[in-house]
């Protein structure tokens, strides 16, 4: 499993190496759904997308990788210890 990248802004073709190599799985990214309009039917705009150049299919995964909600265990300075909610956005 390699990252397809985050040069999705750039148009098609922007999956490179190595995800863009052969016999490789190359991952992209879903939007989430969170009120905004997102639709997780849909690559994020910052993933890579394909075709590859030789017109393969990339990328070849997808997955939630934007406006995900997870738990952070204690805040960032370390003094609270309370159970917290942290949104967050990447595949790297």
């Amino acid at each position: 499993l390699f990252a397809g990248g985050n040069d999705g802004t750039n148009g098609v073709e922007t999956v490179l190496s190595p995800g863009l190599a052969k016999n490789v799985i190359a991952v992209g990214c879903t939007e989430n759904l969170n009120g905004r309009g997102m639709n997780i039917d849909y690559i994020a705009s910052f993933s890579s997308h394909g075709p590859a150049a030789d017109g393969r299919i990339k990328p070849d995964l997808l997955a939630p990788g934007y406006s995900i909600n997870s738990v952070q265990a204690r805040s960032e300075n370390g003094l609270d210890y309370g159970c917290s909610l942290e949104q967050k956005a990447g595949t790297s």
